[in-house]
């Protein structure tokens, strides 16, 4: 059935158990700070259903779980929509549509996780508009994500895209992306996962002359940022922020995704990226930017270093634009950045992997 949400709903109960239908949709109708769901019990798992919001409203949060534990979201979708899509005509060629609504200066986010330990977000999707976030995890620690999907909603392959030249050519089968702020933002968390993940099709990037949408670019902040907590948290829950990090980012699939820097690692160290796929990525055109960007805490070379990063059996493909002095790896302010057996290819861009001078320490590649 079809439902609205026209308040927050507070969900303070420890043990409780939220369960949709999977064709349950629930329309949020509100403005409130959070206009579905906002959790602070225990053991509290959310399960099933469609959450949709269709209109923009400045830093509201759909979903928010805050200052508890064990928290579980499983098999549900949130759906932001509030812009018009770009789509395919008949022939193939993309019909733009007008700028879109919204601000990234006050993002919506879809879920929240705030100071909460253990938590686990498994089989979900995630279909994002302009000026939105996705997922976000604020401190706490044990963030779990497995096999989610951050992308349009459809069964759409990779045929029919020009990659160096435009217009772009899309045809109806493999319609027009998502676009989307940021897909998940990790502040001050740490010993996640993030596996089996699937990002595609997220952002309009800069490299068609004729793009999706009018006034173009629209692209990503990132794709995925791991960002080592600036202080130590306070509550019930807090966990010591005195090494951050350690994550594993392992099977995952970030391709067509509008980002000059896709996977941000700032000052998180112990991060294992292991086993992934990284292509179509021509919004990285400049020096600094690539698929994989690993510095310091604050995003450049200053802060607390980024140390013992490994990378490994990873494929990197079409990775940066042709040219230019972007690539698939970029390290800036690294300790022990360890970079093996990883694969390469159409590399169009003038270097795989950029090292700055001076601030990387001891760095290991091979194969």
């Amino acid at each position: 059935g079809n439902y609205q949400a026209n308040a927050g709903i507070t969900v303070p109960y420890s043990g409780a158990d939220i369960e949709m239908h999977r064709e349950a949709r629930i329309t949020i109708n509100n403005t409130d700070a959070v206009g579905f769901l906002s959790i602070t019990g225990d053991r509290v798992t959310l399960r099933g259903g469609m959450i949709l919001k269709t209109s923009y409203t400045a830093d509201q949060i759909l979903v928010k779980f805050a200052n508890c534990r064990d928290a579980i979201v499983r098999d549900t979708t949130f759906d932001v929509l509030f812009n018009s899509l770009a789509d395919a005509s008949t022939d193939g060629v993309v019909t733009a549509v007008a700028a879109p609504t919204g601000s990234t200066s006050t993002p919506m986010i879809m879920l929240d996780f705030d100071t909460v330990l253990r938590k686990r977000v498994d089989g979900c999707n995630f279909l994002p508009d302009y000026a939105t976030t996705c997922l976000r995890s604020t401190d706490g620690s044990a963030l779990n994500i497995t096999y989610c999907h951050f992308a349009n909603d459809v069964e759409a392959g990779l045929g029919g895209i020009s990659l160096d030249t435009g217009p772009v050519v899309v045809y109806a089968e493999n319609p027009a992306p998502r676009l989307c702020w940021r897909a998940i933002q990790i502040d001050g968390d740490e010993w996640g996962t993030i596996a089996g993940c699937r990002f595609f099709g997220l952002g309009d990037s800069n490299y068609a002359s004729t793009p999706y949408y009018t006034s173009a670019p629209y692209e990503l902040d990132f794709v995925v940022r791991i960002k080592r907590g600036t202080s130590v948290p306070t509550g019930s829950f807090a966990t010591s922020q005195s090494e951050g990090g350690h994550f594993v980012f392992i099977n995952n699939r970030v391709e067509w995704c509008a980002a000059p820097k896709a996977i941000k690692i700032w000052g998180a160290g112990s991060t294992h990226i292991f086993g992934n796929m990284f292509g179509l990525n021509n919004s990285a055109n400049a020096a600094n930017e690539a698929m994989l960007v690993i510095t310091g805490a604050d995003g450049t070379s200053t802060g607390t270093e980024t140390g013992n990063i490994v990378i490994n059996g990873n494929d990197f493909h079409n990775s940066a634009f042709t040219g230019t002095d972007a690539g698939a790896i970029d390290l800036e302010r690294v300790d022990e950045a360890m970079i093996t057996g990883n694969k390469f290819t159409v590399v169009a861009s003038t270097r795989a992997i950029t090292l700055k001078a001076g601030t990387c320490k001891r760095p290991h590649i091979s194969g």
